[in-house]
């Protein structure tokens, strides 16, 4: 069963990372230059791989964050190799440990704020791999995550993904209003066929009298 702590349990050093997938934000309406990246730290040579409209899988290692396309090629990789290199990891984390013991949860009002069972309905997540945020970046691993707690959380609503500023993964059962009511929309996901989609923030109808 899915651990539940107030503490995040430690991120596995005897595991050390090599490529360390990390989910990022891209501005759609620039495909290169300074300001194709919403995501700080980023630049035209970072390398990535491109997931939905609007977001995208970069990698870091324990020492460099956001390698470019030449340190990912010294690497001996090319992007969409890097990304499955990446992913392929994650799920030996896994089958080695099954998904109950890849996972920690705890109250998401511990990092957002606010008192324990004030927010809606969801856990924060901490996982094997480095951030539980990476396991969002591959469909192979995304299914493993979401499928995992479609189980643990048996939710009544459509399952609901946010990454913060710190990389940190929540996990909400709720109707979107009411999680963008304490997360805003920008960030806010859903599972689409293995992939991190965005929601689209409801447009109010106009209507003529």
């Amino acid at each position: 069963m899915t651990h539940f702590s107030d503490t995040l349990a430690p991120r596995a050093p005897e595991l050390p990372a090599l490529l360390i997938p990390r989910l990022a934000r891209r501005d759609e309406r620039y495909s290169t230059g300074p300001y194709a990246w919403l995501t700080p730290g980023l630049s035209s040579s970072t390398a990535y791989v491109g997931l939905s409209p609007g977001l995208a899988c970069v990698f870091d290692t324990p020492a460099t964050a956001a390698l470019t396309h030449q340190q990912v090629g010294m690497l001996g990789f090319s992007e969409h190799q890097a990304w499955k290199h990446a992913a392929a990891r994650l799920l030996r984390f896994a089958e080695e440990r099954g998904p109950e013991e890849a996972f920690w949860v705890r109250d998401p009002s511990i990092a957002l704020g606010g008192a324990p069972g004030s927010l809606p309905r969801g856990v924060e997540v901490q996982a094997l791999g480095w951030t539980a945020a990476g396991w969002v970046t591959h469909p192979a691993t995304f299914d493993v995550l979401h499928s995992h707690f479609t189980e643990v959380l048996r939710p009544e609503h459509e399952l609901l993904y946010y990454v913060d500023d710190d990389n940190k993964l929540f996990v909400f059962d709720a109707p979107p209003r009411d999680v963008a009511g304490v997360v805003g929309w920008e960030r806010l996901m859903r599972y689409s066929l293995g992939f991190p989609l965005l929601l689209c923030r409801p447009r109010k109808i106009r209507r003529f009298y």
